[in-house]
């Protein structure tokens, strides 16, 4: 399972992080991403001096807050991509000042290994090396080995992660499944509705990891992000999961209580489920947690997070 962690210096090289190669100096480079101009970029990393080098504006910036992607080995490939087309499978790695995807790319120069951006329009990897930023149009593209396919299959078998960033199974035993926003910018049949949001964007069931919990969200496909709400605000997430359905149906509740079938949307880090719910707020469907210990729905909207007692709970016939 993709998954992101703030650097620190307590973290193992010799762990998950997705390893680009060795640099110059010898030293070991891994896949990691940082802010630059209101853009997250996909970057690389020497972890052992604590320091990311990433390409914008033709230059490249020394940056020492970032974060660093973590997977098990047998869960990424990196392959080979000359025609700028973007696999299907990509891992989004970051996006731009429009909110469209940046994948991860790699490649050698003067026989060192580097890595940056791929431009989800242009197909080109643009990378840094010693100050400046270059563009190549052959290179590896960082995949996910294991992508699941829109349809259902209630007897097949998904393969489970083992690390504690995932977000659990992608296939669940009652026959729906969460699947990774693959950055397509449209609505796949089959995604659970919620409804259409003020700018007419069809809104989705979705979910994403923030601070140790997992959180349901509400997922805009067509604009590639999605909404979670946490700790009093609204937080936008570029890398998340969609529902992928049987059957549902909402069910009006209140105070907490689910109904027998409720979907399972994630838990806290304390390991309290949290449940998928929805309410109408100023006129817009909204899709959020259910916090059964705190007798609530929690809602991303306009900045913050707001609670209701009073709600409707997805739950699969």
């Amino acid at each position: 399972m993709v998954c992101w962690e703030k650097y620190s210096s307590k973290c193992s090289i010799e762990g998950r992080m997705v390893k680009v190669g060795r640099d110059s100096d010898g030293s070991t480079l891994v896949v990691a991403r940082a802010w630059k101009d209101n853009e997250l970029i996909p970057c690389k990393a020497r972890p052992t001096q604590g320091i990311a080098f990433c390409a914008s504006g033709n230059r490249e910036y020394n940056v020492y807050r970032y974060e660093i992607l973590m997977m098990d080995r047998d869960e990424y490939q990196w392959v080979k991509i000359n025609d700028l087309k973007i696999p299907n499978n990509a891992i989004v790695g970051g996006h731009n000042k429009e909110g469209d995807p940046l994948y991860i790319g790699r490649t050698t120069h003067d026989g060192y290994a580097v890595a940056g951006k791929v431009g989800h329009s242009s197909g080109l990897l643009y990378y840094s090396y010693f100050c400046t930023q270059y563009v190549a149009r052959s290179f590896e593209i960082l995949v996910e080995k294991f992508v699941w396919q829109v349809g259902i299959s209630r007897g097949s078998r998904s393969k489970v992660s083992r690390n504690r960033c995932d977000l659990s199974k992608l296939e669940m035993s009652g026959g729906y499944r969460w699947v990774r926003y693959s950055g397509a910018r449209y609505v796949v049949p089959g995604m659970v509705t919620v409804g259409r949001d003020l700018d007419g964007s069809c809104l989705v069931v979705g979910r994403a990891y923030h601070e140790g919990d997992i959180l349901p969200a509400k997922a805009k496909p067509e604009h590639g992000v999605a909404y979670v709400a946490y700790g009093g605000t609204e937080i936008m997430k570029h890398d998340f999961e969609v529902l992928m359905p049987a059957e549902f149906q909402w069910v009006p509740s209140r105070n907490g209580h689910v109904p027998p079938g409720a979907v399972d949307g994630g838990r806290t880090s304390g390991g309290e489920p949290l449940y998928v719910g929805r309410t109408i707020h100023n006129g817009i469907p909204c899709v959020g947690k259910i916090h059964p210990s705190h007798g609530s729905l929690y809602i991303p909207y306009n900045g913050q997070e707001i609670p209701f007692r009073e709600y409707e709970v997805l739950v699969q016939q």
